[in-house]
């Protein structure tokens, strides 16, 4: 040192502390990994979300997330499956909170396969004007009866929240005036 000056040097380190959130994301029903899901991990404080796509296997890894609390949702892009947060919850705001620590923290999850709906008229078959009030049940494999609904005053009818699969669908006319019929 000359001329009487001094010098200080500091250095300042900081360390970000990181953890992981690892799992696999199967179909419910099959067990079959679900290739090509989104898991995305939301922070409770409002920060940035971060996600990874799940692999051939329906692995997922993501590494280096600041330590804190996540909600995690799990998200399949093709539509085959419900979106669902961790825990099975349906929302963000009912998911459950995990807590990533300086360790790996392990989520699987085993979505819900996507309810269908089917649709359609029902019509005379002579002068094709539509037919209110017919039953429309819809019958599992087994013969048992899934879902139903009745026509509306234009004949259109509507069952919801199905399963995937195959159905026999079965058409009842209460007022006696049509015959069943079975699809």
């Amino acid at each position: 040192l000359s001329h009487g000056m001094q010098f200080h040097a500091s250095c300042l380190f900081s360390a970000t502390v990181t953890g992981s959130i690892t799992g696999t994301v199967t179909d419910a029903i099959t067990t079959a990994p679900i290739p090509g899901a989104v898991v995305t991990a939301y922070p409770v404080d409002g920060g940035p979300s971060r996600a990874e796509v799940t692999d051939p296997t329906g692995a997922y890894a993501i590494r280096d997330l600041p330590a804190g609390d996540y909600r995690v949702e799990f998200t399949d892009p093709s539509g085959r499956h419900l979106t669902q947060w961790y825990a099975g919850a349906a929302s963000q705001a009912d998911a459950w909170i995990v807590t990533v620590p300086t360790q790996q923290t392990a989520l699987d999850a085993a979505l819900q396969p996507a309810l269908g709906s089917l649709t359609g008229t029902v019509t005379d078959a002579v002068s094709l004007l539509p037919i209110a009030g017919v039953q429309v049940h819809v019958l599992g494999p087994d013969g048992s009866t899934v879902s139903e609904s009745n026509s509306a005053a234009d004949g259109t009818y509507l069952v919801g929240q199905l399963p995937a699969g195959s159905y026999t669908v079965h058409f009842t006319d209460p007022s006696g005036r049509y015959a069943e019929q079975w699809y």
